[in-house]
């Protein structure tokens, strides 16, 4: 049988149980109870705290394979618990499955005659699981109504005995005390067998929750990574163009110091050529004059 990863709703079945630690009979736990009294000896055995939601939480972790079975230790007693997936809930004494509505209360008849209790997982349990929703289980058939009697071993009166009282009685007669007798004591308390509890669980799953937050936060990293990344391709691109914008500064200004020494020699030849004329033309005038100066040979 196989099941989706985001099944809802989600089925899970439950067993729970330990050892009285008075009298080392099975006491079995059939739902998240706080507590539960042993029917061997009425010691009250409560549940230690944050176990059912553990058995909850690691079914909902592992789902669609949740753990099986196991032991747990929680002070001086070894609880054992099994869990497996459901198509649905079943009756926990013969295990047919029943047909209900999703959000039904109260109690269901099953053909076989048990009575199974049907209500909304305890607040404290739902806070610590929100997923888990509902809690079928079995109902445990009323304890003895009408009082049974015995006879006081010292006076012989007859003592009345209930569901509440203790192994211990005391006779209204003479006042001795009297030792309940086994039988009369496992009719008062009938011995309850372990019997699976279903839960019933919706919504998403807690691992694909954990994978949707898994790949949230990889896409918010991924994102982060993007944006340093651009931020970094900015910035190198920015020291990029005022490194060219400072080189293009620079031969700029190279150009314009050559310009400059390239008019400055043109400015020279200029005034060395008109220098050169004037010599030039200076020296022939002078000749000229000299010229003119000599004596004429012929007269």
């Amino acid at each position: 049988m196989s099941f989706g990863r985001d099944s809802d709703p989600r089925y899970g079945s439950f067993t729970l149980r330990t050892d009285c630690p008075t009298c080392a009979a099975p006491v079995p736990v059939n739902g998240p109870e706080a507590a539960v009294v042993c029917g061997g000896c009425g010691h009250v055995v409560p549940i230690p705290g944050g176990l059912v939601r553990e058995l909850l939480d690691d079914f909902e972790a592992g789902w669609p394979k949740p753990p099986g079975a196991g032991l747990a230790l929680r002070g001086a007693n070894h609880w054992r618990w099994t869990t497996r997936p459901a198509r649905a809930p079943a009756c926990p004494a013969c295990g047919e499955v029943l047909r209900v509505d999703a959000e039904a209360e109260g109690t269901l008849t099953c053909s076989c005659g048990a009575t199974v209790a049907v209500a909304p997982v305890p607040g404290p349990l739902a806070a610590s699981v929100p997923s888990a929703q509902r809690v079928f289980r079995f109902q445990e058939p009323p304890p003895v109504g009408a009082p049974v009697t015995v006879s006081c071993p010292q006076c012989g009166a007859n003592v009345a005995l209930a569901a509440a009282d203790d192994r211990l009685a005391r006779c209204g007669h003479c006042e001795a005390q009297v030792t309940v007798p086994p039988e009369v004591w496992r009719a008062l308390h009938p011995v309850r067998a372990v019997h699976p509890w279903t839960v019933r669980f919706g919504g998403p799953s807690r691992r694909t929750l954990e994978a949707q937050a898994a790949a949230a936060a990889r896409a918010a990293e991924e994102a982060s990574g993007r944006a340093k990344r651009r931020a970094f391709e900015a910035e190198q691109a920015r020291a990029a163009a005022a490194a060219r914008a400072a080189a293009e500064a620079a031969e700029a200004a190279e150009m314009a110091i050559h310009a400059a020494a390239v008019a400055r020699r043109a400015a020279l030849r200029r005034k060395l050529l008109w220098l050169w004329f004037g010599l030039v033309i200076a020296g022939s005038v002078g000749f000229v004059v000299w010229a003119a100066l000599q004596p004429d040979s012929g007269g």
